[in-house]
């Protein structure tokens, strides 16, 4: 093996091993929970108040508008709520391991009287990746 090869396969090793040091297990179902807080409106500016519980060791990246998915119950089935006309920012946030969020979570001003709930994809920052999901329990915009 030649020097150069040689220093190849340590920086990776190094690498690999700094990676490791810091992991957390990722979340297990039920770890990540979404609690609606209130719900304000009918108004234009309807809006959840939401708490984003992370109960594992592990850092989530989300965004709500961009991760974020409104559902609608409609004859007992879950349907995508479109949100196409939704301006988002490029914003993550993450959220440490064992920690809590407080959130806002405008609905659309169209939104429709009804039972919803919103599902976030997170990504799992802290295990070398992944993604962990919650839901928020039903919630009725009046």
């Amino acid at each position: 093996m030649n020097i150069r090869a040689s220093l190849r396969f340590l920086a990776f090793a190094a690498l690999c091993a700094g990676c490791h040091a810091n992991d957390a297990t990722a979340p297990s179902a039920g770890q990540v929970s979404i609690l609606v807080r209130s719900v304000s409106g009918p108004t234009s500016a309807t809006s959840l108040q939401l708490e984003i519980i992370n109960a594992s060791e592990a850092a989530l990246g989300y965004n709500l508008c961009t991760n974020g998915r409104l559902d609608r119950l409609r004859a007992g089935q879950w349907e995508l709520v479109d949100m196409s006309g939704r301006a988002c920012t490029l914003e993550l946030r993450v959220l440490a391991g064992n920690a809590r969020a407080d959130e806002g979570y405008r609905l659309p001003s169209t939104i429709d009287a009804g039972t919803y709930r919103l599902v976030v994809h997170f990504s799992v920052e802290s295990t070398g990746g992944g993604r962990v999901s919650a839901s928020t329990d039903p919630f009725v915009v009046p």
